[in-house]
């Protein structure tokens, strides 16, 4: 199969995932997913609140950093699914 239908191929996948991370909720029981890109920010006071541009506050067990670690991988992943060739 030729390079550029490859690459295509790839970048069709990589769209059709949806940006989401699995966090905890505070109770530490309950389990959901939050799609990256509804994120306004995030705080820490000294639960982690996550802000959604709806103004819905979500408190949840993980730290602000975490969070974001989980986001970035999501990211790499997309990102190495768009150019399997590109370094992550």
């Amino acid at each position: 199969m030729p390079k550029t239908r490859t690459c295509a191929i790839w970048m069709i996948e990589a769209e059709k995932r949806c940006l989401v991370i699995l966090v905890t909720r505070i109770n530490k029981i309950e389990q959901f997913y939050i799609n990256e890109n509804m994120i306004e920010f995030i705080e820490e006071a000294p639960d982690t609140i996550i802000t959604l541009d709806s103004g819905r506050k979500v408190f949840v067990a993980e730290t602000a950093e975490e969070v974001i670690n989980r986001i970035r991988e999501e990211k790499r992943i997309i990102l190495a699914m768009r150019d399997p060739t590109a370094p992550v």
